[in-house]
């Protein structure tokens, strides 16, 4: 690693905002990376892990981006929001590590990547990752620690044939298996139909695309807090603790955590744990905190059903539930 420079934007004149109405100003680029600061820089060519120790306790974390190539990092420390409270004005005295990886190419780039976050106490207990499969849609890795080895694979979009990576057979998005001394223990499917391993199935709902079209808030004399969507679910599906990703025209998201569901007549609510924060707007919706901004565009809560099997005395003998 080598000295980048005092913050991300080299060469950029960053004017950090002061308030929360004020977006401050980094020259046309995205202000964000003027929050990290005191950077260095280097390369990688074939994966990379990065460990973490806290002064003092026996903690830590480590970092895996296993299969990443031709790829720059960037170390550096941003505010640390939460050990402030949310107290902005301490925001000058806590600071975290930030670990950045960028890739270049021409445009549209696709780049995509899975990152395995270790925390650990005393010494780490991952042997090797290993990156099985890759693709401009997807990443299946093989984790290895003590007696078991942890099969993940992810698909960033719905793939139209299904995927098989070894013993593996996915029709979703986020299949997982564990196996303990060579036999698997338990399988969880995410956003899926069907997970297949060896002779092992596990069946899902799939996922839920559902137009927002209205915002609950308690901020503005509703009863609850809460997205009015037009949709559904199957019978039998529990909504309770999921989380929505909310999208937006522009393509950026949000996660809504849901409390429950409430149907009247036809209209469904997904009730949310927190204010929403955006308010639904002729063409499109408008952030009601930062950024401040409005963006045209259909908002769509995007949730996935889960399924998940314990298998040969891990857990109960088998069991298997259903939910968002």
């Amino acid at each position: 690693m080598e000295p980048y420079g005092r913050h991300l934007l080299r060469g950029v004149a960053v004017r950090l905002p002061e308030y929360e109405g004020d977006a401050g100003d980094a020259e046309g680029r995205n202000i964000s990376y003027g929050f990290v600061q005191n950077v260095s820089h280097g390369r990688v060519e074939d994966g990379l892990t990065l460990q973490i120790d806290l002064a003092g306790v026996q903690t830590g974390l480590r970092c895996h981006l296993p299969g990443l190539s031709k790829a720059e990092v960037f170390l550096g420390d941003a505010p640390s929001v939460r050990r402030t409270d949310e107290n902005e004005g301490e925001l000058s005295r806590f600071r975290m590590p930030v670990l950045v990886a960028r890739r270049r190419g021409r445009a549209p780039v696709a780049s995509v990547f899975a990152a395995i976050h270790e925390p650990f106490s005393g010494s780490p207990f991952i042997e090797s990752i290993r990156q099985v499969y890759a693709d401009d849609w997807t990443v299946a890795l093989e984790v290895r620690h003590g007696r078991y080895v942890d099969h993940i694979v992810h698909c960033t979009e719905r793939r139209k044939e299904r995927l098989v990576v070894g013993n593996l057979s996915l029709n979703g998005e986020f299949g997982f298996v564990r196996e303990r001394d060579g036999a698997p223990t338990c399988m969880g499917l995410w956003g899926g139909d069907e997970l297949i391993w060896e002779e092992e199935v596990v069946r899902g709902e799939g996922a839920y695309n559902l137009k927002v079209t209205g915002v609950l808030r308690k901020a503005d004399g509703d009863p609850i807090d809460g997205l009015w969507v037009t949709g559904g679910f199957p019978g039998g599906v529990d909504v309770a603790k999921a989380t929505a990703i909310v999208s937006f025209g522009d393509g950026t998201t949000m996660g809504c955590r849901v409390k429950g569901m409430v149907r009247k007549g036809r209209e469904l609510t997904l009730e949310t744990t927190d204010d929403p924060g955006f308010s639904i707007v002729s063409g499109g919706m408008r952030h009601l905190f930062f950024p401040l901004c409005a963006i045209t565009g259909p908002v769509i809560a995007h949730s996935r059903t889960s399924a998940f099997v314990w298998l040969h005395g891990e857990g109960p003998e088998r069991s298997a539930f259903s939910r968002v």
